[in-house]
């Protein structure tokens, strides 16, 4: 048995779950530090009349009427029982040690998945625009066309749906969604333009309003994704056939949306 193989996989399993067992024992710590505290008050009051019973006690040997023996004072009372309350106070503050700590670690990986998916990203925009660059437009173009149609013969779906525009005239498909439209090529370029003003005018703009401006619905991610005045809006055309075999034209965003582009 490899005990520094079993002390490396334990310090990693401890690591990796490190907010969740934090969770856990501040949970645990929650319920302890209830009883104990209730426990302590009990005790408190047993003290307190035991301590009591013993002055009266005391002072009926000495001739003194009940009646006349003082109460307990507040500091009296504090020295008799500050000692039942040690063990509730002490749970409680690992307690809330164990909450800040889940939080702040919980935190810290939240921010660090966020740091790796926009390096991520950056380095997806970079590949992009370098395959681009060395290949020709034309020949990007060629090959976003042959992924699409792989993607779509992998699952074998039909068009998700056919939303019609005012003046729709020719099907479109938005290669990021995968949805079927009837649009025409200039409301989709009237619509790019306006999102890049709007982008000019505000920093930022969303999948979801130019979905509005050609006429299809929100996804369910599309508020959350968008460009911003580091990464604007670009539309790239080709000519595309949907699984039945009936052709039509397709866009696909040349800069892909980023997450939170308000966030610049």
């Amino acid at each position: 048995m490899n005990l520094s193989k079993i002390a490396s996989s334990t310090k990693k399993l401890l690591s990796d779950n490190s907010p969740v067992i934090l969770t856990a024992i501040g949970v645990t710590g929650t319920i302890t530090t209830a009883y104990l505290t209730a426990k302590a008050a009990f005790r408190h009051f047993e003290v307190c009349a035991e301590e009591d019973a013993r002055r009266i006690g005391y002072a009926k040997c000495e001739g003194t009427e009940p009646e006349d023996v003082p109460t307990l004072t507040n500091k009296e009372i504090f020295k008799l029982v500050w000692k039942l309350y040690v063990p509730a106070v002490v749970t409680g503050a690992m307690t809330c040690t164990c909450i800040i700590g889940a939080n702040y670690l919980g935190t810290k990986k939240a921010a660090a998945l966020a740091a790796a998916y926009t390096f991520s990203e950056k380095a997806l925009e970079e590949y992009k625009a370098k395959v681009v660059e060395t290949i020709g437009p034309e020949n990007a173009q060629i090959i976003q066309k042959e992924i699409e149609k792989d993607r779509q013969e992998k699952e074998g779906k039909p068009p998700l749906a056919i939303f019609l525009t005012s003046d729709a005239d020719v099907l479109f498909l938005d290669a990021y969604s995968g949805r079927y439209f009837m649009c025409n090529k200039e409301t989709i370029r009237r619509a790019a333009n306006d999102m890049n003003y709007q982008i000019l005018k505000s920093d930022w703009a969303t999948v979801t309003d130019f979905y509005d401006k050609v006429g299809l619905e929100p996804t369910s991610e599309s508020d959350e994704y968008g460009w911003n005045g580091e990464h604007p809006l670009e539309l790239g055309f080709s000519t595309h056939e949907t699984p039945d075999g009936k052709p039509c034209l397709s866009y696909e965003f040349v800069v892909s949306p980023i997450r939170n582009p308000w966030q610049i």
